[in-house]
């Protein structure tokens, strides 16, 4: 029989703890039954996001663009951004970055699709990366996914890193549409791509040194005379953060995953173990 589950659970009298992970950033986790307050270790909330709103979420990201003309929306479901050429011939990016941040282990995931050029080649060397999936640190340090290539049909997916060592491949493309992940475990960030039916490793770096970070969505114009487009979709972090509990041992929780929206634990005074 289907349950219908209320908006937001209220405590009983038999409920020893039940927190709605619905504070929106930082690590505290409140108890609205007892004085078990959770704490979230080892991630904060960079909150998901499918974009079918089509409203731009200031509370998820925040516009960023150093290009001199772009078309950026969110609409019939799905991030959109478009960059012109820029005639200094530099680079023109666009896109939106998370104002939360991000620490300890992760894996993020993305799709785009519409991975396409308009326009005439002007002077200069055709480049552009259609889409990157970016985690960065205040130092600097960073790694992406991304599909890049100088016309529509030829396109390459590649993962990129300033520090660690690095192993693995960058792999050709035609496609418009697809999904980039980074993922990172300890001191160990990989890149993925999907082929259409499983995750495809393009490169793992070990020993990185990335600290506190911010997530992007970006996409880069280098004097092409062409304009790029993609759109994201499905933006996610499926790893669960490290939770820990003070107060009653039975308490102790893990793996839980969440989005920071509408989302509980409830563990009634019942449970044994």
């Amino acid at each position: 029989k289907n349950q219908i589950v209320p908006a937001e659970i209220t405590p009983t009298a038999n409920t020893v703890g039940l927190w709605h992970l619905n504070e929106g950033n930082g690590t505290p986790a409140s108890d609205s039954a007892s004085t078990n307050t959770g704490t979230l270790g080892n991630n904060s909330l960079v909150k998901g996001d499918n974009f079918d709103d089509n409203s731009f979420d200031a509370t998820k990201w925040t516009w960023s663009t150093s290009a001199q003309t772009t078309t950026n929306t969110e609409s019939s479901g799905t991030l959109n951004l478009s960059t012109a050429t820029n005639p200094s011939a530099a680079w023109n990016r666009t896109g939106a970055y998370s104002p939360t941040t991000i620490t300890g282990d992760f894996d993020i995931h993305v799709d785009f699709s519409n991975a396409t050029t308009g326009g005439t080649p002007g002077a200069g060397t055709p480049n552009h990366i259609f889409a990157r999936l970016l985690v960065q640190d205040a130092s600097a340090n960073a790694f992406y996914t991304e599909i890049y290539g100088s016309t529509s049909t030829t396109k390459t997916i590649q993962m990129v890193g300033t520090n660690g060592t690095a192993s693995g491949v960058s792999t050709t493309t035609t496609a418009t549409s697809g999904k980039l992940r980074v993922a990172r475990v300890g001191t160990t960030v990989t890149g993925y791509f999907w082929n259409g039916s499983s995750w495809v490793t393009l490169q793992s770096r070990t020993g990185t040194t990335l600290g506190t970070a911010f997530v992007a969505l970006y996409q880069y114009n280098y004097n092409t005379g062409f304009t790029i487009n993609a759109s994201f979709d499905n933006f996610k972090n499926t790893k669960a953060p490290d939770w820990t509990i003070s107060g009653n041992a039975k308490l102790g929780a893990s793996a839980l995953s969440f989005d920071g929206v509408d989302d509980y634990v409830e563990t009634n005074a019942n449970i044994h173990g």
